[in-house]
């Protein structure tokens, strides 16, 4: 932050706004997780990494793209879930998804997964993975959840005809 020499107001609380306004990231960081406590963000990265392991077969070593479109949440979830599963994450800005720069970075870095916040298969930042041969994405919310999908959730369990499990007496 700024001393109270670099300060050209005389007033103390405008150089205080000057002060908060310059403080560095790791405010921002503590104020977008604000609310969530340590076991919930402990259950979200928890639950992408299981993601990355036990879905897409993702190991140490392994790299995974991280695109969390500024949401600082997702990425923090993101980047907690890699090194969770000792995985190195490729931060990948959304900007980044123009022309060929995407298959280059996917070229270079071989990621053999991507984390994304996005809300299903039609995100456009999904389908430029997938043109550059990343098929195995986890979905995330802005504030770092899963996103639900059928294949998690299963709900073709849900619609079972409940006449098809009858047992005769």
């Amino acid at each position: 932050g700024a001393s109270d020499d670099d300060c050209e107001s005389d007033d103390d609380e405008a150089c205080e706004s000057e002060e908060d306004a310059e403080s560095n990231s790791g405010s921002q960081v503590a104020k977008t997780l604000e609310g969530m406590t340590y076991t919930e963000l402990q259950w979200a990265y928890q639950a992408v990494a299981a993601q990355l392991q036990y879905r897409y077969g993702v190991k140490g070593g392994d790299k995974v793209i991280v695109c969390g479109k500024g949401n600082i949440s997702a990425e923090i979830v993101a980047l907690l879930a890699c090194m969770h599963v000792r995985a190195p994450f490729v931060p990948v800005d959304a900007a980044w998804f123009v022309g060929s720069r995407v298959q280059d970075i996917v070229k270079d870095a071989q990621p053999v997964a991507a984390i994304v916040v996005a809300e299903d298969d039609n995100d456009s930042i999904v389908s430029s993975l997938a043109a550059a041969g990343i098929y195995r994405c986890v979905y995330l919310t802005p504030t770092g959840d899963l996103v639900q999908s059928f294949d998690t959730a299963d709900a073709s369990l849900q619609e079972t005809d409940e006449s098809d499990h009858e047992t005769q007496v």
